[in-house]
């Protein structure tokens, strides 16, 4: 399957970033995996709204995360200050299997609601 082929990349490129910018940025990037298309006020309203974890304990997520992720090579531009993921169907494929049990809520909301 086509998707298998991209896995390995997109997980070391994941890993990689978690290497550069560390734990909190790898979060945030979390949340910007399911918008079909990014917008830097977009990735900003992420940033601002998605403070805390299920459990209420705050995620630390610098701001300079919006930046820094639109620059990593996770993304491209597409036009006029919009972005994509690159191979976003892999993404979406990946992230649940590195689901954080505190971040449950970002990856199938339906479950957090009937928790």
């Amino acid at each position: 399957m086509k998707l298998d082929t991209h896995r390995k990349p997109i997980e070391k490129r994941l890993q990689t970033f978690e290497r550069r910018f560390g734990k909190q940025h790898l979060i945030f990037a979390y949340h910007a995996a399911f918008p079909l298309a990014l917008t830097p006020d977009l990735l900003q309203c992420l940033w601002a709204n998605f403070r805390c974890d299920t459990k209420g304990e705050v995620l630390d997520i610098p701001w300079v995360a919006v930046n820094d992720f639109l620059l990593s090579g996770l993304c491209e531009e597409v036009g006029e200050e919009l972005y994509c993921w690159i191979l976003r169907i892999a993404i979406c494929e990946i992230l649940p299997k590195r689901r954080d049990g505190r971040l449950w809520h970002i990856l199938n909301p339906k479950r957090q609601r009937e928790s």
